[in-house]
């Protein structure tokens, strides 16, 4: 009957060494090797090889995996080592289940885990066993390796160096970094100017930094060695390599902001439209660091009047200077013109210029519209009307500043509200181009007395 074979069922259960898998612990592997079977018999031996069909290979297989599931716990979870007794058995269990050649097992656990049993790999745990390594990635050649020397080249070492410094700079840090900046090791006119093109480089991609990267000029003009010239002329210095990099880019300036027909052939208009800027904020950031270097008096009021004239073609009325022509001279006269027009070399040039603006502003096409965009008219009024005004003029964040410098903001914001004056624009008023206080007196940048 059922409830018969019920019963037989129970009675064989009840005899088996083996509980249910919610029933078994390690009680039974602290015990004599009397309480758990051999799972190594040659009947299994024998059929190894053979797909598990019968109850007792299944029976077989199931405690066979239990034994390595058991052992892995233990390792992963670091409960300690196993016992002894179970160390025997699940090597017995694996000798017994793993052949010397192709299994139906083995071509579940991967080639690998046949080939790691098979020689002792006692590295390799039996949860790494059981997992195949069909698919896995491995690292190409050109991979990145911690303690590698990845560096062959005097060249590759100095950039590493000097640029990881120049990851790091703000205003808070230009002291600090230009301070480390001076101890690198500098042993060719080359290198030299490299480092003062890594510089350069870094200053044209980051235009809001651009007073930040002036200041650090200042701090290494006279930190490195000179160098003779290999053509016998004057001995290379850092401010005369950075003059003459500064130059070439100037006299590279194009003559359109469109990108060359070649460039653009296989391009859509969004990404010939974003290369178009790209080549533009590249200019104005140099008309910018320029203006910087001005005010630092790395360059003199002679050659940046000249600048100014060659750029709105002061000698030339028959001719018209192009929009982003016009855009780099306001970019350049704005960041100066306080200090320029307070010398009387650089007055001169600078009504000029004004004049010679104010003429092309006003002119006119055939057609009657203007001669600029909408938005060059008004770059060129804002420019008079800040001179007009002492060239004191308003920004909205658009200065890099130091965390001191930002308290006192927010003091003099919290003072304005306190008197009453409820609308806070977050503006600043300030004097356009006007020198730094430690061009003229007390400190550098760097912490240390600004040199006569």
């Amino acid at each position: 009957t059922e409830a018969s074979e019920g019963e037989q069922e129970r009675h064989r259960a009840s005899k088996s060494p083996w509980k249910p898998r919610h029933q078994r612990s390690t009680e039974a592997f602290e015990q004599d090797g009397s309480s758990v079977p051999s799972v190594a018999t040659a009947e299994h031996s024998e059929n190894r090889n053979a797909s598990p069909s019968t109850p007792a290979d299944r029976q077989w297989e199931e405690n066979r995996r239990w034994l390595l599931d058991y052992r892995a716990v233990l390792e992963v979870s670091g409960g300690g080592s196993p016992p002894k007794q179970l160390l025997g058995l699940t090597a017995q269990a694996e000798a017994a289940a793993v052949p010397s050649g192709a299994s139906w097992r083995s071509t579940a656990r991967g080639d690998e885990s046949v080939r790691s049993t098979a020689r002792g790999d006692e590295s390799c745990t039996p949860l790494r066993r059981r997992v195949s390594n069909e698919g896995i990635m491995s690292p190409s050649p050109t991979a990145y390796r911690a303690g590698l020397d990845i560096c062959r080249t005097r060249a590759d070492e100095l950039k590493r160096e000097v640029q990881s410094l120049l990851n790091k700079i703000c205003p808070e840090t230009v002291a600090t970094i230009g301070e480390k900046m001076a101890e690198v090791t500098v042993d060719t006119a080359e290198e030299l100017e490299q480092v003062i093109g890594l510089i350069f480089k870094k200053a044209l991609s980051e235009p809001h930094y651009c007073e930040t990267y002036a200041d650090l000029v200042f701090c290494l003009k006279s930190a490195f060695p000179k160098f003779p010239d290999p053509d016998g002329g004057k001995k290379l210095t850092f401010k005369g390599i950075l003059l003459n990099i500064c130059q070439r880019e100037f006299e590279a300036l194009p003559s359109s902001m469109a990108p060359a027909q070649d460039d653009t052939s296989n391009l859509d208009m969004g990404e010939v439209e974003f290369m178009r800027k790209k080549r533009k904020d590249r200019v104005l950031a140099n008309m910018k660091l320029i203006g910087h270097l001005f005010l630092r008096d790395l360059l003199s009021a002679r050659v940046i009047g000249s600048v100014i004239q060659e750029l709105t073609l002061v000698d030339r009325a028959d001719m018209v200077p192009e929009e982003h022509i016009i855009e780099c001279a306001v970019e350049l006269i704005m960041s100066i013109g306080h200090t320029l027009e307070s010398i009387p070399a650089g007055k001169q040039a600078l009504q000029q210029v004004c004049g010679r603006l104010l003429d092309l502003k006003q002119q006119t096409k055939k057609d009657g519209r203007g001669l600029y965009s909408k938005r060059i008219q008004f770059a060129i009024q804002d420019f008079l009307d800040t001179r007009s005004a002492g060239w004191t003029k308003k920004v909205f964040g658009g200065v890099a500043k130091t965390k001191s410098e930002i308290r006192m903001d927010q003091e003099r914001e919290l003072l304005k509200q306190a008197r009453g004056k409820d609308i806070i624009d977050g503006s600043q008023t300030i004097v356009s181009g006007q020198r730094p206080m430690y061009v003229t007196g007390a400190k550098s940048p760097c912490g240390t007395k600004s040199p006569a």
